[in-house]
């Protein structure tokens, strides 16, 4: 459902369970009192991987309506699940570092995402339909608006004794100005005395919780007691250890690992003349608390009492994730410390720190740590959906630093083993870290299938020439196509007949596949039949929610393509910023830069040579195949560049992958935003003649063939248009980023430029001649292409 939706249409979609995420957010978005709590209840009936596409949007509500209190239980809740709260808290974090919102604010939501992960007291909502079936009709609240709806429904829940008030017991907020990093209590007591503590607080909770009276004051929860309206914390009460933000003076922390008697560890980082403890940063905190046989890393608690037990392990689990997190992306930020190094040195560097970070945090994993349950560590890289992939080994020999002018980003790479903690005796699926697939289209689909598909929902048939597209047999979509970011990173494969071309070979000089292959030989986990390797790129420096804004959206467009059964091609990897200046960003291995391709094979002119050399003569099957792929890859993403209007689109942003399709990667200018403030590149996308000319020219079938994906696209997104906008508006206010620079604009912009005042047989006159024709060999494509030449050496 798109456009205005009225409270009548959401009460009958309500009733009959056909309400939609789309439609519930867009309420949300409006919502305020009695209205949020319904929306909010509603929520809860939706599985955890369709809320997390809005967790950014959800986070920045509570972060500017401190009113939203329904809907801050609701994500609360939702820190039972690791991968939701450690993508919370990170959030907050970052809204509490940058202070685009009141800070006290994001202070108490960054301090309660973090009490919720670790008790995980999660509730059932409180479901109204059954009351409001009774009760109440459509009729009764089609005529309510704005504060009246609020105060109407309020009433109506206010009825249910507790309903409107508490899905949980809030927590008490913390004030700005305690300081819990100052204690020097001995941590050692502070573990002894704690399972007594929690069981008697687990015990309070049931009470609480089996008890019908209604709650206006938060229950007291472990630690903290109020005082004449002044919250007095128990230092002593290891819930207030200090965050992952605090920074731990030398002396400080090695009197703290001789107190909790932890041995340190033996390997130190060699990071310039910074101290042992420097690198990776404030570990003295959490070490006290997980020494090697904790249990968060597979041992199970000797306590009786289960409760106790399952909380300690959340509790450890969840601080030596964070700390983890912190501690990798601190890596990244000490090695740019580290002066003007060479790569050898700096990549020696990185060695030796993540060895320690293996010590400090992964350890020896045995079996039946495996079989316990524990999740250990893991790179919040993946969705909730995704099975948790618990790092059993960090590979410091295949990790290396990337080029960067003012920033040294690192690839890591990691053994993981999947963990279904749904279902944790299913069958697994044996992958050894084959890559996810890029699209879900139809495998049987011929060129000429695509074409007629195309062609009957499209009203201009006559773009298509007379002779029609060239015939092809069933086309193998590939397992996943790669990336490696601009800084030149590349893996590959080799052809069908176990070959590798001399072309192929320079361009990529590993296979993906094979890479695994040589490490799980290699590893003492290798024969696990949930065992992968996991890639991502450690960034330290940069702001990534915007970026991560991009990713988000770009696969919002991605599942309207494939919503509409459209073969357009996009590879949807994905971005966490896990403060304002720190991230993950995924990886997708066999792929290469264009700039890089070009540098590799210097006797390659074109991409046509390249395609030849590699896939065979323009008649071969293969050359015909990878040809498709790039049509389809290349219509996509110029409508993704046009909608988001994705700037800096130099040839060491767009890549390559083994199969032809085309992917780009960095997002740093889009919307409003671009290089200089100049707004140069004014191109609706980028549409060269080498681009033309591997299509077989503007006359030539396979370019018929990206006019009508374009099209066909370019309709779809125009149907869901809104979708668009309630992402955007989400994150409006508060945020600084570069993308938002004009503000309001920024929505109003998106809008125009999908014309919805135009009929379909307008639009595609527009398309045709105001972008694809304006596209087509744009001069001021040509010319940024030849500044960043000169000024960067990146080829055109």
């Amino acid at each position: 459902m798109s456009g205005v939706v009225t409270w009548t249409q959401i009460m009958e979609l309500s009733k009959k369970d056909e309400l939609d995420i789309w439609t519930l957010m867009r309420a949300i978005s409006t919502a305020q009192g009695g209205v949020l709590d319904f929306l909010c209840n509603e929520l809860y009936k939706f599985p955890e991987h369709e809320i997390e596409t809005f967790i950014p949007q959800l986070c920045n509500r509570v972060l500017k309506d401190a009113n939203a209190k329904s809907l801050t239980r609701f994500l609360m809740d939702r820190c039972g699940m690791m991968h939701l709260a450690v993508k919370m808290f990170s959030w907050f974090q970052a809204a509490v570092e940058d202070g685009s919102f009141n800070r006290t604010r994001a202070t108490e939501l960054w301090n309660e995402c973090e009490l919720a992960a670790i008790n995980s007291k999660s509730k059932s909502a409180i479901h109204l339909n059954s009351f409001l079936k009774k009760n109440s009709s459509a009729d009764d609240l089609s005529s309510i608006e704005n504060t009246k709806t609020s105060d109407r429904i309020e009433n109506k829940l206010s009825s249910l004794g507790s309903g409107s008030q508490t899905m949980r017991p809030s927590r008490l907020r913390h004030k700005d100005d305690i300081n819990f990093r100052s204690s020097k209590t001995n941590l050692r007591e502070m573990l002894q005395s704690e399972s007594n503590s929690r069981e008697n607080s687990l015990d309070k909770s049931r009470d609480e919780l089996n008890s019908s009276s209604e709650r206006d004051i938060a229950n007291p929860v472990p630690g903290i007691a109020v005082d004449n309206g002044t919250v007095v914390v128990d230092l002593k009460d290891p819930t207030f250890l200090p965050h992952p933000s605090s920074k731990l003076e030398e002396e400080e922390f090695k009197e703290t690992i001789e107190e909790s008697k932890v041995q340190a560890p033996d390997i130190q980082p060699e990071m310039g003349n910074q101290p042992p403890s420097a690198i990776p940063s404030r570990l003295g905190v959490i070490q006290p608390l997980l020494p090697t046989k904790s249990a968060s890393f597979g041992v199970q608690s000797k306590s009786p009492n289960f409760e106790t037990e399952k909380f300690q392990i959340r509790q450890d689990s969840f601080r030596a994730e964070i700390q983890f997190i912190t501690s990798l992306v601190a890596i990244s930020t000490n090695l740019k410390k580290g002066g003007n190094r060479s790569k050898p040195e700096l990549n020696n560097m990185l060695g030796n720190a993540l060895i320690q970070l293996q010590n400090d945090f992964v350890g020896n994993v045995s079996e039946s740590d495996l079989q316990s349950g524990a999740l250990g560590v893991h790179i919040p890289i993946q969705r909730c959906d995704q099975p948790h992939r618990r790092i059993v080994r960090i590979l410091p020999r295949e990790c290396f630093c990337l080029s960067s002018r003012d920033r040294v980003p690192f690839m890591l790479f990691v053994e993981t083993i999947e963990m279904d903690l749904i279902n944790p005796n299913a069958k697994p699926k044996s992958s050894h870290g084959t890559p996810k697939n890029a699209h879900n289209s139809n495998k049987d689909k011929s060129i000429v299938t695509a074409l007629d598909k195309v062609i009957s929902e499209t009203s201009h048939k006559t773009l298509v020439g007379e002779a029609g597209p060239p015939t092809h047999p069933t086309l193998d979509r590939p397992e996943n196509p790669a990336d490696l970011t601009a800084e030149e990173f590349v893996m590959i494969e080799k052809d069908a007949k176990g070959g590798v071309s001399s072309a192929r070979a320079l361009a990529y000089p590993e296979l993906w596949a094979d890479k695994v292959e040589r490490i799980r030989k290699l590893s003492p986990y290798g024969n696990h039949p949930r065992w992968s390797v996991q890639s991502v790129i450690v960034k330290a420096g940069d702001d990534l929610r915007q970026e991560q804004l991009a990713v988000q959206l770009i696969q919002v467009i991605h599942s309207i393509f494939k919503e509409a059964d459209l073969p357009l091609w996009i590879y949807s990897y994905n971005v966490v910023a896990v403060s304002s200046s720190t991230g993950f960003i995924e990886t997708v291995p066999d792929a290469i830069s264009l700039d890089s391709l070009k540098k590799r094979i210097p006797n390659v002119k074109s991409l046509e040579d390249y395609f030849i050399s590699v896939f065979g003569e323009k008649t071969s099957i293969r050359f015909m195949e990878a040809q498709r792929n790039f049509v389809e890859s290349l219509a996509a993403y110029s409508l993704v560049c046009y909608l988001l209007q994705i700037k800096d689109r130099h040839n060491g942003n767009i890549l390559l992958d083994k199969n032809g399709h085309v992917i780009h990667i960095d997002y740093g200018f889009m919307l409003t935003s671009s290089p200089g403030s100049l707004n140069f590149e004014t191109a609706p996308f980028k549409l060269t003649q080498e681009f033309i000319d591997l299509m077989g020219g503007e006359h030539k079938d396979m370019f018929h063939y990206f006019k009508l994906l374009f099209i066909r696209g370019f309709l779809e997104l125009r149907n869901h248009c809104d979708r668009f906008i309630l992402l955007i508006e989400g994150l409006l206010p508060g945020h600084k980023m570069g993308c938002f620079a004009r503000r309001e604009a920024t929505v109003r912009e998106l809008v125009e430029r999908l014309h919805l005042e135009l009929d379909e047989n307008h639009v595609i006159e527009f398309v045709i001649h105001n972008l694809i024709k304006e596209s087509m060999s744009n001069w001021r494509t040509e010319s940024y292409d030849n500044y960043q030449y000169y000024w960067n050496g990146i080829l055109a």
